[in-house]
């Protein structure tokens, strides 16, 4: 080796900003977000608004101020009727 191995200089904001590198971030993160929602794991990711809107909902049914509104479906009628269900 002829001369020493030396380090360079760190990039300043200038220079790093020419590459992009808040868009870079931006997107990573957005990457990540995406990747907690819609990925591998994303049945263990937990929507902090729509777990906050379900203690609201909660609340008013404990409360009285809403009433349980059922969503079932046709078959369940017959079902409450005590009838069948015409094939």
């Amino acid at each position: 080796m002829d001369k020493p191995f030396v380090w360079p200089a760190e990039y300043t904001e200038e220079q790093l900003e020419e590459w992009h590198k808040t868009t870079y971030e931006k997107a990573d993160k957005a990457q990540e977000e995406w990747s907690k929602q819609y990925g591998q794991t994303k049945d263990t990711y937990k929507n902090p608004t729509q777990r906050e809107k379900l203690r609201e909902q909660a609340q008013k049914l404990l409360s009285g101020q809403q009433k349980w509104k059922s969503s079932g479906g046709e078959a369940q009628q017959f079902y409450l009727k005590g009838e069948q269900k015409p094939l």
